[in-house]
């Protein structure tokens, strides 16, 4: 993965979730036939401040402990879990992240996601 170089900038973030009736809910990677953000739902976005260098696996554990250990203000959705999607937003384009049982799956150019 490539390391940014952001220096004191927010970066804006967004949290989909499937809804529970999905057959998809809380399924790894692997054992999905498409990633398809019309079976999800946005849940909450926000923005957290980039101060340093900073990898994208550090930034996706940052979030990953927010919303499991400390739940911002706002948000009612389940703590991140298997089969999320984080998306974030850059000023040309936007990545998105597949959270699976160790880690994410970077969404962009696989063939099975569906944007």
């Amino acid at each position: 993965m490539h390391a940014w170089g952001l220096v004191n900038m927010k970066v804006r973030y967004y949290i989909f979730q499937m809804p529970i009736s999905n057959k998809n809910i809380f399924r790894h990677y692997d054992a999905v036939d498409a990633v398809d953000m019309d079976d999800y739902v946005p849940v909450y976005t926000g923005e957290l401040e980039i101060n340093s260098q900073v990898n994208i696996e550090n930034y996706l554990e940052d979030l990953f402990m927010i919303f499991n250990v400390k739940h911002p203000e706002g948000f009612a959705a389940h703590s991140l879990s298997t089969s999320d999607v984080i998306m974030i937003r850059f000023d040309d384009h936007n990545e998105y992240y597949y959270c699976d049982w160790a880690g994410y799956k970077k969404l962009n150019g696989e063939k099975k996601f569906k944007g």
